[in-house]
């Protein structure tokens, strides 16, 4: 998950970074950004405590805040983007077979 508290540590895990025009953006998965939510939300520290500790900035911290109390942010929404991906990605396979079949009754 990426996500400890307590005597053993304290971090975020943040996926691969992203260039955009020059300048890298850093991305965290759904499961860390609910771990700092639910850290903040179960009164382990303060925003900006809990913001420090995770190596995020606060206001980044307050918009998964923001996000998780309008219901943009939660397991169930992961699941459905994961299926979706899988979708696509199955969708891309299948054209690959399809291709090779084709080349392959062509000659």
């Amino acid at each position: 998950m990426g996500w400890t508290a307590g005597g053993r540590g304290f971090f975020v895990e943040a996926a691969p970074r992203r260039f955009i025009r020059g300048e890298t953006y850093r991305r965290f998965s759904t499961e860390s950004r609910l771990g700092v939510v639910e850290a903040c939300l179960a009164g382990e520290g303060g925003l900006k405590g809990l913001a420090t500790k995770a190596g995020v900035g606060y206001s980044l911290v307050h918009y998964w805040l923001k996000q998780y109390h309008a219901g943009e942010l939660s397991l169930d929404l992961l699941r459905v983007e994961e299926s979706v991906e899988t979708a696509q990605h199955i969708a891309a396979l299948e054209r690959k077979v399809e291709v090779r079949s084709s080349w392959s009754s062509t000659c």
